[in-house]
């Protein structure tokens, strides 16, 4: 894709967007918030911007049991909100593409979604298997002269969302040296027994024959 230094105040072409009725509030939201950090009229910032805004956010997921975090399929309003609203911004392909087309149609500029397959290519060329796997979508602009230009808003796979809470910490406590050990005490402890009475009960008990023994004599 053409470097953005390429496209500097070349105008976006003059499509007729489309018709986009109940885009999330929210989502219009955050992506105005991205596209201010830009030159307002540089159309190619602008989008940048947001671009950059989504993938340094927001965080991929699948929706799959494997994945760090849960995510939700889907591109309809409802899940358009749902992505800006939650604690962290969690999606994949669909969600984020879906997202920042909504957005450029909301700043003037025609876009599209355009979905295929981004397999991994050995350095080289060679022979390359397609899965299903390799599915991705992202998102095109038209610049004047130049055609559509690809956007690719979806955060990095390495991305998980981290817990923004701190954890508490054990405070240690002050060492206290302990008094000796009082003797008086322990010898409050034991019981003084009489030797000569302990034997005498021992002589009493005796020695018992058990009942099964008894019997076989």
């Amino acid at each position: 894709r053409p470097e953005p230094s390429d496209l500097a105040g070349v105008p976006v072409e003059g499509f007729a967007r489309s018709s986009v009725d109940g885009t999330a509030d929210l989502l219009v939201a955050r992506g105005r918030e991205y596209a201010s950090s830009s030159a307002p009229s540089d159309p190619i910032d602008q989008l940048r911007a947001v671009e950059t805004g989504f993938k340094a956010n927001g965080f991929l997921s699948h929706g799959l049991a494997s994945d760090a975090v849960p995510s939700r399929a889907g591109h309809g309003a409802d899940r358009m909100t749902l992505l800006v609203e939650q604690a962290f911004m969690v999606g994949d392909e669909e969600q984020y593409a879906s997202a920042m087309a909504l957005i450029a149609n909301d700043l003037g500029y025609p876009a599209r979604v355009v979905m295929g397959f981004a397999p991994e290519v050995p350095e080289g060329g060679g022979e390359v298997v397609v899965t299903g796997d390799d599915v991705t979508a992202w998102v095109e602009v038209p610049f004047e002269g130049v055609g559509w230009v690809p956007f690719f808003p979806t955060p990095d796979e390495t991305d998980v969302p981290q817990d923004q809470e701190p954890k508490p910490q054990s405070e240690p406590q002050p060492q206290v040296r302990q008094p000796p050990p009082d003797e008086s005490a322990n010898e409050d402890l034991l019981t003084p027994v009489d030797i000569d009475d302990a034997e005498d009960e021992d002589k009493d008990d005796g020695f018992a024959l058990p009942a099964w023994l008894v019997t076989l004599l």
